[in-house]
């Protein structure tokens, strides 16, 4: 009887794991780096990523000087001949330790390169081919609200303890595209208090690597089913014990 106790309870624990796949999330198609993202395609539609930004003022990291901003990939569509990809990026100014700052721009460089850019929401100003100051360099697109090309000289962004900010751009790109990178992720800081510094400043963008993502609720319940149900057929099975 022992016998066909665990012959059943292996058969149980065997099965589980296909119920599992059947309610695990989708798994994103791009890859991250510690400073790009890669492989994005229509596979990744509705899926996020999150780049967390440093703070640099005069050539020194400033600790506390920080930005995080969520991307959000909604997916391709057809420009007449070319390709249009648009992003959701929400942007959270996370500046800490006696820092605050305004973000007042954000920007990245593109695999292939983009021929044109729009933006609403936060930033509604889009730039191709354009520089970040403080040493920062070249950035193929940037947003903003005003200014030299993300240079200087904006106004608006998010401000330390302001809610998190939301823009949506829309990146052209020449001919048929399916799939895209991103890469060298950029910030520019004003208004920035708390260091003796400067008040302005940039910041370098990282991808965050994502949690694992836990079983969900139903598929632990499924695991704590199949346990009792072979507790209980265990029960049945054993002999009963003499008085």
């Amino acid at each position: 009887m022992h016998g066909k106790f665990f012959s059943s309870a292996k058969n149980s624990f065997w099965a589980i794991p296909a119920l599992v796949v059947l309610t695990s999330a989708p798994v994103q198609a791009f890859s991250l780096t510690d400073s790009s993202v890669t492989g994005i395609t229509a596979a990744d539609t509705n899926q996020s990523f999150t780049i967390n930004f440093n703070g640099n003022v005069n050539s020194t990291n400033i600790v506390g000087l920080s930005s995080t901003a969520v991307f959000t990939f909604l997916g391709f569509s057809a420009n007449g001949s070319d390709t249009n990809a648009v992003f959701n990026i929400l942007l959270t100014n996370t500046s800490t330790s006696g820092i605050t700052s305004r973000t007042s721009a954000l920007g990245f460089d593109t695999n292939p390169n983009v021929s044109a850019a729009s933006s609403t929401g936060l930033f509604n100003n889009a730039f191709v081919g354009a520089n970040l100051p403080n040493g920062f360099g070249s950035i193929e697109t940037c947003f903003n609200n005003g200014g030299n090309a993300c240079q200087g000289g904006g106004s608006g962004g998010v401000s330390t303890g302001q809610p998190s900010g939301l823009f949506t751009t829309t990146l052209t790109f020449l001919g048929t595209v399916n799939t895209i990178d991103l890469s060298n992720f950029g910030v520019r800081y004003q208004s920035i208090s708390g260091t003796s510094l400067g008040n302005s400043g940039t910041g370098v963008g990282t991808p965050v690597p994502p949690n694992p993502v836990p079983a969900p609720p139903v598929a632990v319940g499924l695991w704590g089913i199949a346990a009792l149900a072979a507790g209980a057929k265990a029960k049945k099975l054993l002999p009963a014990r003499k008085p």
